[in-house]
Protein backbone atom coordinates (compact mmCIF):
# COMPACT_ATOMS: atom_id res chain seq x y z
CA UNK A 1 0.00 0.00 0.00
CA UNK A 2 1.59 3.42 -0.66
CA UNK A 3 2.12 5.79 1.77
CA UNK A 4 -0.77 8.37 0.67
CA UNK A 5 -3.17 5.46 1.31
CA UNK A 6 -1.52 4.64 4.81
CA UNK A 7 -2.33 8.29 5.86
CA UNK A 8 -6.02 8.25 4.51
CA UNK A 9 -7.12 4.89 6.61
CA UNK A 10 -4.70 5.90 9.46
CA UNK A 11 -6.69 9.86 9.26
CA UNK A 12 -10.20 8.32 9.21
CA UNK A 13 -9.13 5.58 11.86
CA UNK A 14 -8.20 8.44 14.00
CA UNK A 15 -11.78 10.07 13.66
CA UNK A 16 -13.57 6.55 14.65
CA UNK A 17 -12.62 5.50 17.66
CA UNK A 18 -14.55 2.07 18.67
CA UNK A 19 -14.37 -0.51 21.31
CA UNK A 20 -11.94 0.07 24.09
CA UNK A 21 -10.23 2.82 22.57
CA UNK A 22 -13.50 5.02 22.71
CA UNK A 23 -14.05 3.60 26.49
CA UNK A 24 -10.63 5.03 27.26
CA UNK A 25 -11.40 8.37 25.71
CA UNK A 26 -14.64 8.91 27.44
CA UNK A 27 -12.81 8.15 30.50
CA UNK A 28 -10.73 10.30 29.75
CA UNK A 29 -12.61 13.09 28.87
CA UNK A 30 -15.40 12.60 32.32
CA UNK A 31 -11.95 12.63 34.33
CA UNK A 32 -10.71 16.13 32.44
CA UNK A 33 -14.18 17.46 33.51
CA UNK A 34 -13.99 16.25 36.61
CA UNK A 35 -10.41 17.65 37.44
CA UNK A 36 -11.55 21.22 35.60
CA UNK A 37 -14.41 21.49 38.10
CA UNK A 38 -12.32 20.47 41.47
CA UNK A 39 -9.90 23.45 39.60
CA UNK A 40 -12.64 25.74 39.17
CA UNK A 41 -14.11 25.38 42.83
CA UNK A 42 -11.05 25.18 43.93
CA UNK A 43 -9.34 28.94 42.50
CA UNK A 44 -12.40 30.52 43.70
CA UNK A 45 -15.33 30.09 41.46
CA UNK A 46 -16.56 30.99 38.16
CA UNK A 47 -15.72 34.63 38.32
CA UNK A 48 -11.94 33.23 37.38
CA UNK A 49 -11.08 32.09 33.66
CA UNK A 50 -11.24 29.02 34.91
CA UNK A 51 -14.01 27.53 33.36
CA UNK A 52 -12.41 28.51 30.04
CA UNK A 53 -11.02 24.95 30.30
CA UNK A 54 -14.17 23.29 29.84
CA UNK A 55 -14.14 24.60 26.32
CA UNK A 56 -11.17 22.93 25.19
CA UNK A 57 -12.45 19.50 26.35
CA UNK A 58 -15.87 20.37 24.63
CA UNK A 59 -13.84 20.65 21.73
CA UNK A 60 -11.93 16.89 22.23
CA UNK A 61 -15.39 15.55 22.48
CA UNK A 62 -16.47 16.71 19.67
CA UNK A 63 -13.40 15.64 17.88
CA UNK A 64 -13.50 12.41 19.02
CA UNK A 65 -17.10 11.60 18.77
CA UNK A 66 -18.86 14.85 16.92
CA UNK A 67 -22.29 15.80 17.94
CA UNK A 68 -22.79 12.82 20.57
CA UNK A 69 -19.69 13.94 21.91
CA UNK A 70 -19.08 17.82 21.26
CA UNK A 71 -23.38 18.02 22.57
CA UNK A 72 -22.75 15.48 25.16
CA UNK A 73 -19.83 17.17 26.60
CA UNK A 74 -21.37 20.54 26.43
CA UNK A 75 -24.32 19.52 28.51
CA UNK A 76 -22.01 18.14 31.33
CA UNK A 77 -19.90 21.08 31.45
CA UNK A 78 -22.87 23.39 31.25
CA UNK A 79 -24.29 21.64 34.72
CA UNK A 80 -20.97 20.73 36.45
CA UNK A 81 -20.56 24.61 35.74
CA UNK A 82 -23.83 25.60 36.22
CA UNK A 83 -26.34 26.86 39.10
CA UNK A 84 -24.04 24.43 41.15
CA UNK A 85 -21.40 26.16 41.07
CA UNK A 86 -20.55 29.20 43.20
CA UNK A 87 -19.67 32.51 41.43
CA UNK A 88 -17.13 33.43 44.11
CA UNK A 89 -16.29 30.26 46.62
CA UNK A 90 -14.41 32.89 49.46
CA UNK A 91 -18.10 34.79 50.06
CA UNK A 92 -20.72 31.59 48.86
CA UNK A 93 -22.40 33.84 46.29
CA UNK A 94 -24.29 32.21 44.02
CA UNK A 95 -24.72 33.10 39.99
CA UNK A 96 -27.35 33.99 38.19
CA UNK A 97 -29.27 31.71 36.55
CA UNK A 98 -28.79 33.83 32.90
CA UNK A 99 -25.08 33.85 33.80
CA UNK A 100 -24.54 29.97 33.59
CA UNK A 101 -26.94 29.51 30.78
CA UNK A 102 -25.38 31.85 28.82
CA UNK A 103 -21.99 30.34 29.31
CA UNK A 104 -23.94 26.41 29.19
CA UNK A 105 -24.94 27.88 25.51
CA UNK A 106 -21.11 28.86 24.50
CA UNK A 107 -20.24 25.52 25.33
CA UNK A 108 -23.36 23.94 23.42
CA UNK A 109 -22.25 26.26 20.38
CA UNK A 110 -18.62 25.14 21.00
CA UNK A 111 -19.43 21.36 20.63
CA UNK A 112 -21.58 22.13 17.84
CA UNK A 113 -19.30 23.99 15.79
CA UNK A 114 -16.79 21.41 16.30
CA UNK A 115 -18.65 18.42 15.69
CA UNK A 116 -19.73 20.56 12.41
CA UNK A 117 -16.37 21.20 11.49
CA UNK A 118 -15.16 17.58 12.23
CA UNK A 119 -17.98 16.08 10.13
CA UNK A 120 -17.28 18.26 7.17
CA UNK A 121 -14.00 17.41 7.51
CA UNK A 122 -14.66 13.79 7.54
CA UNK A 123 -16.58 14.41 4.08
CA UNK A 124 -13.17 15.90 3.48
CA UNK A 125 -11.48 12.40 3.52
CA UNK A 126 -13.57 10.51 2.42
CA UNK A 127 -14.13 12.65 -0.82
CA UNK A 128 -10.34 11.95 -1.09
CA UNK A 129 -10.54 8.43 -0.42
CA UNK A 130 -12.95 8.28 -3.08
CA UNK A 131 -10.85 9.94 -5.50
CA UNK A 132 -7.59 8.22 -4.44
CA UNK A 133 -9.41 4.61 -4.89
CA UNK A 134 -11.35 5.35 -8.06
CA UNK A 135 -10.51 6.21 -11.96
CA UNK A 136 -11.85 9.09 -13.23
CA UNK A 137 -12.39 8.20 -16.72
CA UNK A 138 -14.38 5.45 -16.13
CA UNK A 139 -15.09 5.50 -12.52
CA UNK A 140 -14.10 2.03 -11.81
CA UNK A 141 -11.61 1.48 -8.33
CA UNK A 142 -8.28 1.49 -9.04
CA UNK A 143 -5.11 -0.35 -8.27
CA UNK A 144 -5.05 1.19 -4.75
CA UNK A 145 -8.69 0.11 -3.99
CA UNK A 146 -7.59 -3.61 -5.32
CA UNK A 147 -5.41 -3.63 -2.55
CA UNK A 148 -8.26 -3.18 -0.19
CA UNK A 149 -10.44 -5.32 -1.92
CA UNK A 150 -7.71 -8.34 -2.73
CA UNK A 151 -7.17 -8.43 1.31
CA UNK A 152 -10.63 -8.13 2.06
CA UNK A 153 -11.01 -10.93 -0.30
CA UNK A 154 -8.39 -13.51 1.20
CA UNK A 155 -10.00 -13.06 4.49
CA UNK A 156 -13.02 -13.79 3.21
CA UNK A 157 -12.43 -16.59 0.85
CA UNK A 158 -10.34 -19.86 0.09
CA UNK A 159 -9.77 -19.12 -3.29
CA UNK A 160 -9.88 -16.37 -5.76
CA UNK A 161 -8.63 -15.85 -9.58
CA UNK A 162 -7.42 -12.41 -11.05
CA UNK A 163 -8.23 -11.87 -14.83
CA UNK A 164 -6.52 -9.20 -16.95
CA UNK A 165 -8.02 -8.60 -19.82
CA UNK A 166 -6.17 -6.70 -22.82
CA UNK A 167 -7.13 -5.39 -26.09
CA UNK A 168 -4.64 -3.86 -28.83
CA UNK A 169 -7.47 -1.75 -30.26
CA UNK A 170 -6.62 1.04 -27.56
CA UNK A 171 -3.92 2.58 -28.45
CA UNK A 172 -4.35 2.28 -32.30
CA UNK A 173 -7.86 3.95 -31.75
CA UNK A 174 -6.33 6.82 -29.81
CA UNK A 175 -3.11 7.00 -32.01
CA UNK A 176 -5.46 7.78 -34.66
CA UNK A 177 -8.36 9.25 -33.88
CA UNK A 178 -7.55 11.28 -31.03
CA UNK A 179 -7.57 10.58 -26.95
CA UNK A 180 -11.26 11.02 -27.04
CA UNK A 181 -12.32 8.06 -28.74
CA UNK A 182 -9.79 6.18 -26.81
CA UNK A 183 -11.38 7.49 -23.62
CA UNK A 184 -14.97 6.53 -24.75
CA UNK A 185 -13.36 2.82 -25.68
CA UNK A 186 -12.15 2.72 -22.03
CA UNK A 187 -15.65 3.78 -20.86
CA UNK A 188 -17.61 1.04 -23.24
CA UNK A 189 -15.36 -1.88 -22.12
CA UNK A 190 -15.77 -1.08 -18.75
CA UNK A 191 -19.75 -0.67 -18.93
CA UNK A 192 -19.83 -3.66 -20.49
CA UNK A 193 -18.02 -5.37 -18.23
CA UNK A 194 -19.94 -4.44 -15.25
CA UNK A 195 -22.98 -5.53 -16.85
CA UNK A 196 -21.22 -9.18 -17.86
CA UNK A 197 -19.37 -9.90 -14.62
CA UNK A 198 -21.11 -11.35 -11.83
CA UNK A 199 -21.73 -9.42 -8.88
CA UNK A 200 -19.35 -10.12 -6.16
CA UNK A 201 -17.43 -9.90 -9.38
CA UNK A 202 -14.69 -6.58 -9.74
CA UNK A 203 -13.45 -4.71 -12.34
CA UNK A 204 -10.70 -2.70 -11.73
CA UNK A 205 -8.80 -0.18 -14.03
CA UNK A 206 -4.86 -0.69 -13.55
CA UNK A 207 -3.62 2.08 -15.77
CA UNK A 208 -3.61 2.95 -19.16
CA UNK A 209 -5.31 0.99 -21.31
CA UNK A 210 -5.05 -1.84 -18.59
CA UNK A 211 -7.83 -3.67 -16.38
CA UNK A 212 -8.23 -6.39 -14.24
CA UNK A 213 -11.19 -8.32 -12.80
CA UNK A 214 -11.53 -10.00 -9.52
CA UNK A 215 -13.28 -13.19 -8.75
CA UNK A 216 -13.70 -14.09 -5.05
CA UNK A 217 -14.72 -17.46 -4.55
CA UNK A 218 -13.47 -18.71 -7.86
CA UNK A 219 -10.52 -21.19 -9.11
CA UNK A 220 -8.23 -20.36 -11.97
CA UNK A 221 -9.98 -22.83 -14.01
CA UNK A 222 -13.52 -22.04 -13.12
CA UNK A 223 -12.30 -18.31 -14.36
CA UNK A 224 -11.05 -19.77 -17.72
CA UNK A 225 -14.20 -21.51 -18.22
CA UNK A 226 -15.97 -18.21 -17.48
CA UNK A 227 -14.24 -16.25 -19.86
CA UNK A 228 -14.40 -19.40 -22.53
CA UNK A 229 -18.61 -18.95 -22.10
CA UNK A 230 -18.74 -14.69 -22.50
CA UNK A 231 -16.11 -14.21 -25.17
CA UNK A 232 -18.40 -13.79 -27.66
CA UNK A 233 -20.36 -11.27 -25.24
CA UNK A 234 -17.37 -9.53 -24.10
CA UNK A 235 -15.34 -8.88 -27.53
CA UNK A 236 -18.59 -8.05 -29.86
CA UNK A 237 -17.88 -5.18 -31.75
CA UNK A 238 -18.33 -1.89 -29.66
CA UNK A 239 -19.41 1.67 -31.13
CA UNK A 240 -17.20 4.33 -30.91
CA UNK A 241 -19.03 7.62 -32.16
CA UNK A 242 -20.45 5.54 -34.72
CA UNK A 243 -17.43 3.40 -35.59
CA UNK A 244 -17.43 0.03 -34.91
CA UNK A 245 -14.72 -1.04 -32.95
CA UNK A 246 -13.14 -4.78 -32.54
CA UNK A 247 -11.11 -4.98 -29.58
CA UNK A 248 -9.26 -7.96 -30.00
CA UNK A 249 -9.39 -8.89 -26.52
CA UNK A 250 -7.25 -11.90 -24.54
CA UNK A 251 -7.02 -12.69 -21.21
CA UNK A 252 -4.69 -13.47 -18.44
CA UNK A 253 -5.74 -15.43 -15.71
CA UNK A 254 -3.96 -15.94 -12.27
CA UNK A 255 -5.20 -17.96 -9.47
CA UNK A 256 -4.91 -17.10 -5.30
CA UNK A 257 -2.77 -18.78 -3.54
CA UNK A 258 -2.16 -21.30 -6.44
CA UNK A 259 -0.41 -18.65 -8.63
CA UNK A 260 1.20 -16.28 -5.99
CA UNK A 261 0.25 -14.82 -1.99
CA UNK A 262 0.17 -11.66 -3.06
CA UNK A 263 -1.26 -9.33 -5.27
CA UNK A 264 1.88 -7.94 -6.97
CA UNK A 265 1.99 -11.63 -8.29
CA UNK A 266 -0.90 -12.51 -9.13
CA UNK A 267 -1.10 -9.50 -11.18
CA UNK A 268 2.37 -10.56 -12.76
CA UNK A 269 1.16 -13.85 -13.12
CA UNK A 270 -2.09 -13.13 -14.99
CA UNK A 271 0.18 -10.63 -17.38
CA UNK A 272 2.78 -13.83 -17.89
CA UNK A 273 -0.48 -15.68 -19.07
CA UNK A 274 -1.56 -12.75 -20.77
CA UNK A 275 1.58 -12.90 -23.42
CA UNK A 276 1.38 -16.60 -23.81
CA UNK A 277 -1.91 -16.30 -25.67
CA UNK A 278 -0.59 -14.38 -28.07
CA UNK A 279 2.48 -16.59 -28.77
CA UNK A 280 0.01 -19.71 -28.55
CA UNK A 281 -2.76 -18.35 -30.52
CA UNK A 282 -5.33 -18.67 -27.54
CA UNK A 283 -7.69 -15.74 -25.94
CA UNK A 284 -7.39 -16.95 -22.41
CA UNK A 285 -4.60 -18.72 -20.86
CA UNK A 286 -4.31 -19.49 -16.99
CA UNK A 287 -0.95 -19.02 -15.88
CA UNK A 288 2.10 -22.08 -16.23
CA UNK A 289 5.27 -21.76 -14.28
CA UNK A 290 6.44 -22.56 -18.07
CA UNK A 291 5.07 -18.89 -18.89
CA UNK A 292 8.16 -16.98 -16.26
CA UNK A 293 10.76 -18.47 -18.33
CA UNK A 294 9.27 -17.69 -21.90
CA UNK A 295 9.07 -13.96 -20.22
CA UNK A 296 13.05 -13.98 -19.57
CA UNK A 297 13.63 -16.02 -22.66
CA UNK A 298 11.02 -13.27 -24.77
CA UNK A 299 13.22 -9.91 -23.34
CA UNK A 300 16.12 -12.06 -24.13
CA UNK A 301 15.66 -12.35 -27.57
CA UNK A 302 14.28 -9.34 -27.81
CA UNK A 303 17.75 -7.79 -27.20
CA UNK A 304 19.43 -10.49 -29.34
CA UNK A 305 17.87 -9.97 -32.58
CA UNK A 306 18.88 -5.84 -32.19
CA UNK A 307 22.33 -6.90 -31.55
CA UNK A 308 21.96 -10.20 -34.15
CA UNK A 309 20.08 -7.31 -36.53
CA UNK A 310 23.16 -5.39 -36.96
CA UNK A 311 25.19 -8.11 -37.14
CA UNK A 312 23.74 -9.23 -40.26
CA UNK A 313 22.34 -12.84 -39.00
CA UNK A 314 19.22 -11.96 -40.24
CA UNK A 315 18.30 -13.27 -43.98
CA UNK A 316 15.11 -12.74 -46.45
CA UNK A 317 14.40 -16.32 -47.59
CA UNK A 318 12.41 -16.32 -50.91
CA UNK A 319 9.31 -18.61 -51.77
CA UNK A 320 8.27 -18.79 -55.76
CA UNK A 321 5.26 -17.84 -56.67
CA UNK A 322 4.11 -19.16 -60.20
CA UNK A 323 0.92 -18.42 -62.43
CA UNK A 324 -1.41 -21.18 -62.52
CA UNK A 325 -2.26 -21.25 -65.68
CA UNK A 326 1.08 -21.97 -67.29
CA UNK A 327 3.47 -22.30 -64.88
CA UNK A 328 5.28 -19.31 -65.69
CA UNK A 329 7.48 -17.44 -62.27
CA UNK A 330 5.34 -14.32 -60.90
CA UNK A 331 7.71 -13.49 -58.02
CA UNK A 332 8.77 -14.25 -54.58
CA UNK A 333 7.33 -13.53 -51.17
CA UNK A 334 10.31 -12.87 -49.01
CA UNK A 335 10.15 -14.44 -45.79
CA UNK A 336 12.38 -13.40 -42.62
CA UNK A 337 14.94 -16.03 -41.36
CA UNK A 338 17.15 -15.51 -38.32
CA UNK A 339 20.57 -17.39 -38.09
CA UNK A 340 20.49 -17.25 -34.08
CA UNK A 341 24.12 -18.67 -32.82
CA UNK A 342 22.99 -21.00 -30.22
CA UNK A 343 19.29 -21.56 -30.85
CA UNK A 344 20.03 -21.75 -34.49
CA UNK A 345 17.67 -21.11 -37.53
CA UNK A 346 14.40 -19.28 -36.33
CA UNK A 347 11.39 -18.37 -38.35
CA UNK A 348 9.10 -16.02 -37.75
CA UNK A 349 6.36 -17.41 -35.88
CA UNK A 350 9.37 -17.89 -33.14
CA UNK A 351 10.05 -14.13 -32.71
CA UNK A 352 7.64 -11.90 -34.03
CA UNK A 353 5.41 -11.96 -31.26
CA UNK A 354 7.72 -10.70 -29.16
CA UNK A 355 8.81 -8.02 -31.59
CA UNK A 356 5.56 -6.69 -32.74
CA UNK A 357 5.12 -5.73 -28.78
CA UNK A 358 8.24 -3.66 -29.21
CA UNK A 359 9.31 -0.46 -31.30
CA UNK A 360 11.91 -3.55 -33.55
CA UNK A 361 9.27 -4.51 -35.73
CA UNK A 362 9.34 -0.83 -37.08
CA UNK A 363 13.15 -1.40 -37.93
CA UNK A 364 12.60 -5.05 -38.57
CA UNK A 365 10.08 -4.32 -41.12
CA UNK A 366 12.52 -1.30 -42.95
CA UNK A 367 15.47 -4.06 -43.25
CA UNK A 368 13.27 -6.66 -45.09
CA UNK A 369 11.97 -3.99 -47.42
CA UNK A 370 15.68 -2.52 -47.97
CA UNK A 371 17.60 -5.79 -48.32
CA UNK A 372 14.43 -7.78 -50.26
CA UNK A 373 14.77 -4.87 -52.78
CA UNK A 374 18.10 -5.06 -52.98
CA UNK A 375 17.70 -8.96 -54.32
CA UNK A 376 14.64 -8.23 -56.43
CA UNK A 377 16.87 -5.24 -58.20
CA UNK A 378 19.70 -8.61 -58.43
CA UNK A 379 17.23 -10.35 -60.49
CA UNK A 380 16.18 -7.34 -62.89
CA UNK A 381 19.67 -6.53 -63.73
CA UNK A 382 20.02 -10.55 -65.08
CA UNK A 383 16.49 -9.41 -67.06
CA UNK A 384 14.42 -11.53 -64.55
CA UNK A 385 11.70 -8.95 -64.24
CA UNK A 386 9.53 -10.45 -61.26
CA UNK A 387 7.56 -9.20 -58.37
CA UNK A 388 8.70 -9.26 -54.79
CA UNK A 389 6.13 -9.56 -52.07
CA UNK A 390 7.12 -8.19 -48.00
CA UNK A 391 5.26 -8.44 -44.95
CA UNK A 392 4.51 -5.92 -42.70
CA UNK A 393 2.56 -5.62 -39.75
CA UNK A 394 -1.03 -4.09 -38.70
CA UNK A 395 1.32 -2.26 -36.03
CA UNK A 396 3.67 -0.75 -38.66
CA UNK A 397 0.69 1.72 -40.01
CA UNK A 398 1.11 3.26 -36.64
CA UNK A 399 4.78 4.25 -38.09
CA UNK A 400 4.79 7.70 -39.37
CA UNK A 401 7.67 7.73 -40.74
CA UNK A 402 6.09 4.06 -43.37
CA UNK A 403 5.12 6.35 -46.14
CA UNK A 404 8.39 8.32 -46.61
CA UNK A 405 10.54 5.01 -46.15
CA UNK A 406 8.60 3.29 -48.59
CA UNK A 407 8.83 6.51 -50.98
CA UNK A 408 12.70 6.85 -50.59
CA UNK A 409 12.90 3.07 -51.42
CA UNK A 410 10.60 3.18 -54.49
CA UNK A 411 12.57 6.29 -55.44
CA UNK A 412 15.76 4.48 -54.68
CA UNK A 413 15.59 1.28 -56.51
CA UNK A 414 13.41 2.37 -59.61
CA UNK A 415 10.47 0.40 -58.51
CA UNK A 416 7.89 -0.13 -61.15
CA UNK A 417 4.24 0.22 -60.52
CA UNK A 418 2.54 -3.46 -59.30
CA UNK A 419 6.39 -4.60 -58.56
CA UNK A 420 5.80 -4.23 -54.77
CA UNK A 421 3.81 -5.83 -52.40
CA UNK A 422 2.60 -5.54 -48.91
CA UNK A 423 1.46 -7.93 -47.58
CA UNK A 424 -0.83 -7.39 -44.20
CA UNK A 425 -2.63 -10.24 -42.40
CA UNK A 426 -6.42 -10.68 -42.51
CA UNK A 427 -6.42 -10.72 -38.35
CA UNK A 428 -4.82 -7.17 -37.80
CA UNK A 429 -7.28 -5.47 -40.28
CA UNK A 430 -9.32 -5.30 -36.96
CA UNK A 431 -6.61 -2.75 -36.15
CA UNK A 432 -7.21 -0.59 -38.76
CA UNK A 433 -8.93 2.83 -38.50
CA UNK A 434 -9.83 5.67 -41.22
CA UNK A 435 -6.36 7.25 -40.75
CA UNK A 436 -4.84 3.56 -41.59
CA UNK A 437 -7.12 3.43 -44.88
CA UNK A 438 -5.76 6.67 -45.56
CA UNK A 439 -2.09 5.80 -45.29
CA UNK A 440 -2.48 2.46 -47.35
CA UNK A 441 -4.04 4.42 -50.29
CA UNK A 442 -1.17 6.92 -49.97
CA UNK A 443 0.87 3.58 -50.16
CA UNK A 444 -0.51 2.37 -53.47
CA UNK A 445 -0.73 5.92 -55.31
CA UNK A 446 3.16 4.95 -55.07
CA UNK A 447 2.58 2.26 -57.41
CA UNK A 448 2.78 -0.53 -54.51
CA UNK A 449 0.17 -3.26 -54.39
CA UNK A 450 -2.01 -4.23 -51.10
CA UNK A 451 -2.29 -7.83 -50.40
CA UNK A 452 -4.61 -9.32 -47.92
CA UNK A 453 -2.75 -12.60 -46.11
CA UNK A 454 -4.10 -15.62 -44.92
CA UNK A 455 -7.24 -14.63 -46.06
CA UNK A 456 -10.36 -16.29 -43.82
CA UNK A 457 -8.93 -17.13 -40.07
CA UNK A 458 -9.14 -13.55 -39.21
CA UNK A 459 -12.17 -11.51 -38.25
CA UNK A 460 -12.28 -8.91 -40.96
CA UNK A 461 -15.06 -8.52 -42.83
CA UNK A 462 -16.32 -7.58 -46.27
CA UNK A 463 -16.59 -3.98 -45.53
CA UNK A 464 -12.55 -4.17 -44.90
CA UNK A 465 -12.61 -5.15 -48.18
CA UNK A 466 -14.79 -2.65 -49.71
CA UNK A 467 -12.41 0.54 -48.20
CA UNK A 468 -8.65 -0.91 -48.35
CA UNK A 469 -6.95 -0.39 -51.77
CA UNK A 470 -5.93 -4.14 -51.55
CA UNK A 471 -5.33 -6.04 -55.16
CA UNK A 472 -4.63 -9.40 -54.20
CA UNK A 473 -6.08 -12.18 -51.58
CA UNK A 474 -3.82 -15.12 -50.41
CA UNK A 475 -6.34 -17.78 -49.25
CA UNK A 476 -4.94 -19.11 -46.62
CA UNK A 477 -2.70 -22.40 -46.43
CA UNK A 478 -5.48 -24.09 -43.70
CA UNK A 479 -8.24 -24.06 -46.79
CA UNK A 480 -5.98 -25.23 -49.91
CA UNK A 481 -4.15 -28.22 -48.00
CA UNK A 482 -7.04 -31.07 -48.53
CA UNK A 483 -8.41 -28.56 -51.12
CA UNK A 484 -8.78 -31.60 -53.82
CA UNK A 485 -10.66 -33.54 -51.53
CA UNK A 486 -12.73 -31.59 -49.21
CA UNK A 487 -15.83 -30.00 -50.31
CA UNK A 488 -16.14 -27.50 -47.46
CA UNK A 489 -12.51 -26.06 -48.54
CA UNK A 490 -13.21 -26.24 -52.07
CA UNK A 491 -16.90 -24.23 -51.21
CA UNK A 492 -14.52 -21.77 -49.17
CA UNK A 493 -12.36 -21.15 -52.25
CA UNK A 494 -14.87 -20.51 -54.57
CA UNK A 495 -16.35 -18.14 -52.20
CA UNK A 496 -13.08 -16.36 -52.51
CA UNK A 497 -12.81 -16.68 -56.06
CA UNK A 498 -15.87 -14.90 -56.59
CA UNK A 499 -15.44 -12.58 -54.12
CA UNK A 500 -12.39 -11.50 -55.96
CA UNK A 501 -13.66 -11.50 -59.26
CA UNK A 502 -16.01 -8.71 -58.20
CA UNK A 503 -13.98 -6.66 -56.47
CA UNK A 504 -11.02 -7.43 -59.37
CA UNK A 505 -8.44 -8.42 -57.23
CA UNK A 506 -6.22 -11.40 -57.85
CA UNK A 507 -6.25 -14.35 -55.74
CA UNK A 508 -2.87 -16.03 -54.38
CA UNK A 509 -3.09 -19.44 -52.89
CA UNK A 510 -0.50 -20.42 -49.95
CA UNK A 511 0.36 -23.52 -48.56
CA UNK A 512 -0.23 -25.89 -52.28
CA UNK A 513 1.96 -29.13 -51.58
CA UNK A 514 -0.11 -31.14 -54.14
CA UNK A 515 -0.18 -31.62 -58.03
CA UNK A 516 -4.29 -32.64 -56.63
CA UNK A 517 -4.27 -29.42 -55.47
CA UNK A 518 -2.53 -27.26 -58.22
CA UNK A 519 -4.74 -28.75 -60.94
CA UNK A 520 -7.91 -28.18 -58.80
CA UNK A 521 -7.02 -24.39 -58.38
CA UNK A 522 -6.27 -24.49 -62.46
CA UNK A 523 -10.00 -25.68 -62.86
CA UNK A 524 -11.67 -23.21 -60.75
CA UNK A 525 -9.58 -19.97 -61.87
CA UNK A 526 -7.06 -19.23 -59.12
CA UNK A 527 -4.58 -17.15 -60.77
CA UNK A 528 -1.53 -17.36 -58.61
CA UNK A 529 -0.11 -20.51 -56.07
CA UNK A 530 3.21 -20.61 -53.89
CA UNK A 531 3.93 -23.82 -51.60
CA UNK A 532 6.08 -26.46 -51.41
CA UNK A 533 5.19 -28.20 -54.35
CA UNK A 534 6.40 -25.45 -56.22
CA UNK A 535 9.84 -25.05 -54.01
CA UNK A 536 10.59 -24.14 -50.16
CA UNK A 537 11.63 -20.67 -48.89
CA UNK A 538 15.50 -20.49 -50.00
CA UNK A 539 18.59 -17.84 -49.42
CA UNK A 540 19.26 -15.33 -51.95
CA UNK A 541 22.05 -17.05 -53.35
CA UNK A 542 20.01 -20.22 -53.98
CA UNK A 543 17.00 -18.28 -55.31
CA UNK A 544 19.28 -16.63 -58.25
CA UNK A 545 19.89 -20.41 -59.34
CA UNK A 546 16.46 -21.66 -58.65
CA UNK A 547 15.07 -18.62 -61.27
CA UNK A 548 18.32 -19.75 -64.10
CA UNK A 549 17.30 -23.41 -63.61
CA UNK A 550 13.31 -22.83 -63.58
CA UNK A 551 11.45 -24.37 -66.31
CA UNK A 552 7.39 -23.59 -65.97
CA UNK A 553 7.05 -26.41 -69.04
CA UNK A 554 8.70 -29.52 -66.78
CA UNK A 555 5.45 -28.92 -64.24
CA UNK A 556 5.34 -30.27 -60.91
Amino acid sequence: MSITAIIINNIQRWHRPSGLTAAAIWTLLLALLAITTAAVYGLGGTRQSTPHIYYLIVLLGSFFFRYAGGIGVAILAGLLAGPFMPLDTASGQMQSTINWLLRAAGFFTAGLSGALIVHFYELQIRALKDYFYSDWITDLPNRFRLEEIFRQTTKEHATAALIVPDARAFANLANTLGLGHGEELLLSVASRFKKTLPDDWTTIRLYSDRFAILAPGVSGLQAVDWVQERYPELTRNFEVRETPVYADFHFGVAAWPRDGATLFDLILNATLALDATREAGRFVALYSEDDRPRASRNFQLAAEFSRDLDAGRLTPYFQPRICVADNSLSGFEALVRWEHERRGRLTPDQFIPVLESTMLMRRLTEYMLRSSLAHWQTWRDRGHELRIAVNISGRDLLNPELYSILSELVSEFAVPAGSLELEITESEMILFSDASVALLKRIADLGIEIAVDDFGTGHASHAYLKHLPAKVIKIDRLFVQFLASDEKDQAIVGGVLDLARRLKATVIAEGVETREGLEYLRGVGCQKAQGYLIARPMPPAETLEWIASYDPSRGF
